[in-house]
């Protein structure tokens, strides 16, 4: 926010010290890119509150995708220790590739 961490860090750091596990952390715009909110990333790798996450795009919105390769939002979901990631019903409406379905798959059963 603003250009720096602090203030979610201290967002985050009060929620924690206060709530402790019964609040987690949203994040709306997994991309599988590093260098977009990179300090947020950081930080959320270093949190101890449960992180929960949403794709920032479709899997047909190959732009959106670090490498245009949808699968890395999976991987980057694992770094930051998200216990859930809420993929866009595209993916269950709409013929996908099966590598996005495989994904989804994986990251589900070693969330289970």
């Amino acid at each position: 926010m603003l250009g720096g961490v602090e203030i979610p860090a201290a967002i985050m750091e009060y929620m924690y010290r206060h709530h402790g596990s019964h609040v987690g952390i949203g994040v709306w715009w997994l991309s599988g890119k590093e260098k977009y909110q990179s300090s947020l990333l950081e930080l959320l790798k270093e949190s101890s509150l449960p992180v929960y996450a949403q794709v920032i795009g479709r899997s047909s919105q190959k732009r959106r995708f670090h490498n245009y390769n949808y699968a890395t939002v999976f991987k980057q979901a694992e770094e930051i220790g998200a216990h859930y990631v809420e993929v866009w019903n595209y993916e269950f409406e709409k013929p996908v590739e099966k590598s996005v379905t495989d994904a989804i798959k994986k990251f589900a059963y070693l969330n289970n």
